[in-house]
């Protein structure tokens, strides 16, 4: 991947290049990132839109997946939010699956059965078993049984109901915190092309 560098435009040099997120200019004294890949030309974005996103810097088939786990939550208010955005993930890499699929069909008869038609192939696979993985994901514990922590929490706390809402609403969302942990190392697992 190209290295990205953050700059102030100067008032020296070109006046004014576009930012290739809004098309705006970048103008002097804005700030913005710049990279530049090995075939084409130098990149610029506004700060303001966030770092360069990996299918800017990369032409790697798989960089669109990379994208969607960088909009992964982080934070949750259920899980089925957790099981949504592994539901869009798992969609991604199916459709990326397909290309590699494809372009190893699409190669010349005489390269089918070569290495990197192979290697394509496989791939292809281990997204749709990764896809299948993240599509049954289920929370590792069971979420807190909410009458059982109210009694307990009841006696602790002497009968103030706020304060065992509080405790309810923190054991919760601890839970909620570690199934996302769980979800999140799941896609660390993103298989990659090996051509």
């Amino acid at each position: 991947m190209p290295r990205v560098h953050r700059r102030t435009k100067s008032t020296r040099g070109r006046s004014e290049f576009p930012c290739r997120m809004c098309s705006e200019p970048i103008v002097p004294g804005q700030e913005f990132y710049t990279w530049k890949k090995r075939y084409g030309g130098t990149s610029y974005i506004h700060t303001m839109h966030g770092y360069p996103r990996p299918s800017m810097l990369s032409n790697r088939k798989t960089a669109v997946i990379e994208d969607a786990i960088q909009d992964f939550p982080g934070s949750v208010e259920d899980v089925e939010a957790i099981k949504d955005a592994l539901q869009s993930i798992a969609d991604t890499a199916r459709d990326v699956g397909s290309e590699y699929e494809e372009s190893a069909d699409n190669m010349p008869e005489s390269l089918q059965q070569g290495y990197q038609a192979e290697a394509m192939r496989e791939v292809a696979q281990e997204l749709e078993t990764w896809a299948d993985e993240l599509e049954s994901w289920e929370p590792d514990n069971e979420e807190p049984d909410e009458d059982a922590a109210r009694d307990a929490l009841e006696e602790d706390e002497h009968g103030d109901a706020d304060a065992v809402d509080a405790k309810l609403n923190d054991l919760r969302q601890e839970w909620l915190d570690e199934e996302l942990s769980n979800a999140q190392d799941k896609l660390g697992e993103l298989p990659e092309y090996q051509g």
